[in-house]
């Protein structure tokens, strides 16, 4: 498979970095990935990249997405959304909790569990910048090719 042209978010992440103001999800995930600003939430953030249907996202919920790459969910107080940073194997590195801006590592289906947001599922970009090649899953193999 091929590998995310931005490998170090994660280690980004790990490093502590964060704004540490509350509702900064995209901010923080977007300057981890250099990625540009000026998209209003993560929700909008997803639909950018081409929501449901894109030809860079990825919505199946049964596999794992890869690693430095951003995941979103739906939902929240204001339909907003969130975005982390896909740690693989079903983790991934999120703001808000439990310090607000500030990232930790938790499992992807914690955002669910802990917070009501609906998966949606993961990108090759963000905020309009590809930080990763183009994939598809390949069920026979059960790996992203």
């Amino acid at each position: 498979m091929t590998e995310s042209k931005y490998p170090n978010a994660i280690a980004w992440a790990k490093a502590g970095h964060g704004d540490g103001i509350a509702g900064h999800c995209l901010k923080n995930v977007a300057d981890a990935f250099d990625a540009p600003h000026g998209v209003p939430d993560a929700y909008a953030s997803w639909v950018k990249a081409g929501g449901a249907k894109g030809p860079n996202t990825h919505t199946s919920t049964t596999e794992n997405p890869p690693p430095n790459v951003p995941i979103y969910w739906s939902g929240g107080h204001h339909g907003d959304g969130h975005v982390a940073i896909s740690d693989g194997a079903g983790w991934c590195w999120s703001t808000e909790q439990p310090t607000a801006g500030k990232f930790r590592r938790c499992r992807v289906s914690d955002i669910h569990r802990e917070w009501g947001l609906t998966y949606l599922g993961w990108s090759e970009t963000i905020n309009g910048k590809r930080i990763h090649d183009h994939v598809k899953y390949d069920a026979k193999r059960g790996t992203w090719v």
